[in-house]
């Protein structure tokens, strides 16, 4: 394969995993917003995720894997919690499942 057709590969892939983490934001952001409309006291996940486009920033510009695990960590630290969450709030019986 030429040199060209790899950075088109590269670049494609970065697209991809960037898009992915954009994804994965925008998820937790909803998550987060449902829960607040809720009650439930979201400011610690709200506060985290402010972090995230400047950790997916940070990997688009150094295409670091180190970069990308940094923005995937806070994103799962982020899930882990938000799950937590709407865990105990179904269990509570005030969630709709």
């Amino acid at each position: 394969a030429s040199a060209r057709t790899k950075r088109d590969v590269v670049k494609f892939l970065v697209e991809n995993m960037v898009e992915g983490l954009q994804l994965m934001l925008e998820n937790v952001r909803e998550r987060i917003s449902e829960l607040r409309k809720k009650g439930v006291d979201v400011e610690y996940e709200s506060t985290l995720a402010l972090s995230v486009p400047g950790k997916i920033k940070m990997f688009s510009a150094t295409l670091s894997l180190a970069d990308f695990n940094r923005a995937i960590g806070v994103l799962e630290k982020l899930d882990n919690s938000l799950a937590e969450k709407e865990g105990r709030l179904s269990e509570n019986g005030k969630g709709k499942g």
